[in-house]
């Protein structure tokens, strides 16, 4: 790394700072989920299509079956949830361009060791055959 050029050792460095932050707030998520769960009282009071039903997005049918009393815990796992799972998808986004970037440095580096090393050449040269003028 260390004959490349100046910025790209840099944006290596930050491209894995950023990954491993992304993977420290995943887990965090996940206990935050984890620690802040619906009660057990709350859980048992209502079936299990409810609260599977107030976890999903984009669905609000599952309001109205709820006692005002328990909305605010179910709101607050329904957004603990989609926190953990948008931190998740920016996570695998993440990984991909990690993978990406580093896919771009390694043929970066492979196509300029080939064009700097005028010494070495890339593709041999194979000697011709030489006619035979007898024939």
């Amino acid at each position: 790394m260390a004959d490349l050029p100046s910025p790209i050792p840099t944006i290596l460095t930050a491209s894995t700072v950023v990954l491993i932050v992304l993977g420290v707030a995943v887990l965090g998520s996940f206990v935050w989920v984890i620690v802040g769960d619906l009660r057990r009282d709350v859980r048992s009071r209502y079936s299990w299509r409810t609260i599977s039903m107030s976890q999903l997005p984009f669905t609000e049918a599952w309001r109205s079956s709820i006692d005002p009393s328990d909305l605010l815990a179910f709101v607050r796992n329904r957004r603990r949830r989609h926190v953990f799972l948008s931190l998740g998808v920016l996570l695998l986004w993440s990984v991909t361009g990690y993978g990406y970037l580093h896919a771009v440095v390694d043929a970066y580096q492979c196509h300029t060791s080939l064009l700097w090393q005028p010494t070495r050449q890339a593709i041999p040269q194979v000697p011709r055959p030489q006619s035979d003028p007898s024939r």
